[in-house]
């Protein structure tokens, strides 16, 4: 019995992170205040890591009210915002 208590604590710490970040964090309003010609750093430093990554486009998601914020930034050659969107989608 003792082996198996030893087990549980070993073994709670290490999944208790992974399941925390299935979720993602909620964007933060700064969102709507990024400009074109912004770089690709602030943006990443401001919203963090994206969800989804293609060629010169960039998307965040987080949970909102009964659905998803969704934010699209495009960048152009130089990593510089050309283009930001901002979407609600249902569940």
């Amino acid at each position: 019995m003792k082996r198996f208590y030893l087990y549980i604590i070993c073994v709670l710490p290490v999944l208790s992170p992974s399941c925390s970040s299935t979720k993602p964090d909620a964007l933060p309003d700064s969102w709507m205040e990024i400009q074109p010609g912004t770089t690709k750093e602030k943006v990443y430093k401001e919203l963090g890591r994206p969800v989804r990554e293609a060629d010169r486009e960039s998307e965040w998601r987080s949970p909102e009210g009964k659905g998803w914020r969704v934010v699209v930034i495009s960048f152009d050659e130089n990593s510089r915002v050309t283009v930001v969107r901002g979407h609600q989608e249902q569940k």
